[in-house]
């Protein structure tokens, strides 16, 4: 009886073992493994308090068929970038600069494809079935196999050091004095990271498919977001809405149907911001084909978010009718027609449209609106004072590209 406990805990730890992604600390070992045993090197750069990061141990790395995959043909190595040297200069190798990170190596150390941000259990098994395929045809990105490449000092210290107070003359003198960051990766990690010029833009712009090509997509499209956000912030600034439009054609003629849905959100938030231009915005995201459903009801609320927003019903209404005619199943959609029957004065409404939020959100863990937003509102529906602006939270983008 007592041998028959001991097989039964055995397999029962043997049955959770499986069930958890088995991440090797130690970055050589990890390497060294993967080349030894002919697997693929899975990489997940952290830090801690990285909320996207919490979820995918929390949620993937643990489910069962992603476990699989990762135990199987793959040694997997989790590093924190701003605790582990390995990880920094994993970091520094690529550029990277959103968390968590993940890159796929081939046992020979050879790149084969690098994404970053959370992933479903779905998303993932996708990837790496990806990866797997990509190895078996010696598909690989154009970096080396080293993590040291005799970088400048400036930029090691930017990533080893976190000393990131660099002067435009450095890197520009840099880039401007060494190899073009099409023949030699330490001066596209450069471009990649600081290159903020005209000149760099220019360059990145003109030369898109070939880098995206040699560095893959996921450092291009990073590029290219961040150098429209600048663009959609100077531009801003000036309230320049024609000079923006025409800069973000040109951006959106560079990229795909699927990165337009995923960048198209974060940069027409950015140039709202700065505007506050209720009405431009409405009009851009209600007319934009391009951006699905959820990144259209998450606008409203950031609409219905701005300061003085009471000031202008006509838009509160405009709004409000929107919702009323995108109601799907997702929360937010609810939540944000709640919101803004409650600014039209329409009380009964507000009550019905956040009863079927709690609905929705009932017996989850989370919700997408923060918990102060959820409380504000609720008291305000449920109070008879006349309406007032509330305190609550925009949401943030759909999908989120920075740290």
């Amino acid at each position: 009886m007592r041998f028959l406990s001991i097989t039964m805990l055995a397999m029962l730890l043997a049955t959770y073992a499986s069930s958890q992604t088995n991440f090797i600390a130690d970055f050589d070992h990890a390497r060294s493994l993967a080349k030894s045993e002919s697997k693929l090197l899975f990489i997940d750069l952290y830090f801690e308090g990285c909320h996207p990061c919490e979820q995918m141990d929390r949620d993937v790395f643990p489910d069962e068929k992603v476990a699989a995959y990762l135990n199987g043909p793959f040694v997997a190595f989790k590093g924190d970038v701003f605790k582990e040297l390995p990880a920094m200069k994993l970091a520094r190798k690529y550029a990277t600069s959103g968390f968590p990170t993940f890159y796929i190596l081939s046992p020979e150390g050879h790149t084969i494809d690098i994404v970053s941000g959370y992933k479903s259990a779905e998303e993932l098994q996708t990837w790496l079935d990806t990866a797997l395929e990509r190895n078996k045809n010696k598909q690989y990105l154009a970096f080396n196999t080293t993590l040291d490449n005799g970088y400048p000092e400036f930029y090691s210290n930017a990533y080893l050091k976190a000393e990131r107070k660099i002067s435009q003359e450095t890197i520009s003198t840099f880039l401007s004095s060494s190899l073009s960051p099409l023949e030699d990766e330490v001066s596209f990690a450069v471009l990649a990271a600081f290159g903020n010029t005209q000149e760099d833009h220019d360059f990145i712009f003109e030369h898109k498919e070939e880098l995206t090509k040699k560095y893959g997509q996921e450092i291009i499209n990073k590029k290219l977001l961040a150098i429209m956000s600048r663009y959609a912030k100077t531009h801003g600034d000036k309230d320049d809405i024609d000079g923006f439009e025409a800069k973000l054609q040109s951006y959106i003629d560079h990229i795909s149907s699927h990165e337009k849905e995923r960048m198209l959100p974060v940069i027409l938030k950015t140039f709202f911001i700065q505007t506050n231009n209720p009405t431009w915005y409405f009009n851009r995201i209600t007319q934009e084909t391009a951006l699905n459903p959820i990144d259209q009801i998450n606008a409203m609320g950031e609409i219905l978010c701005l300061k003085g927003i009471m000031d202008s019903p006509s838009m509160v209404k405009e709004v409000q009718s929107w919702l009323s005619q995108n109601l799907n199943t997702h929360p937010n959609s609810y939540f944000h027609a709640a919101m803004a029957a409650y600014y039209a004065k329409q009380n009964k409404l507000a009550q019905d449209r956040f009863r079927e939020f709690e609905t929705l959100t009932e017996g989850t863990h989370q919700t997408p609106i923060n918990l102060s937003s959820i409380n504000s509102l609720r008291e305000a529906i449920l109070s008879d004072s006349a309406p007032m602006e509330l305190a609550i939270k925009p949401l943030q983008a759909h999908k989120n590209y920075s740290k």
